[in-house]
């Protein structure tokens, strides 16, 4: 889809879409937004459910790269 990034994001996980967008500073709308996106580009819906699963592996990351330091 033009405008919505590289051809590569289809295979990017949830955690490396949250690792992009780590490294820029976004409103907690721009988050949402982007993220809901994201959701829809992988063919999900951006639910509850789906949310809990992020903030996990968003979890699971930090302490990666914490452990990688």
């Amino acid at each position: 889809m033009p405008g919505h990034g590289t051809e590569r994001e289809r295979g990017t996980t949830i955690a490396e879409l949250l690792e992009e967008l780590a490294g820029r500073e976004l409103t907690e709308a721009e988050h949402e937004q982007r993220v809901a996106e994201a959701a829809r580009e992988l063919g999900i819906e951006y639910t509850e459910q789906v949310e809990q699963v992020e903030q996990v592996e968003q979890a699971q990351w930090v302490q990666q790269v914490g452990q990688d330091a």
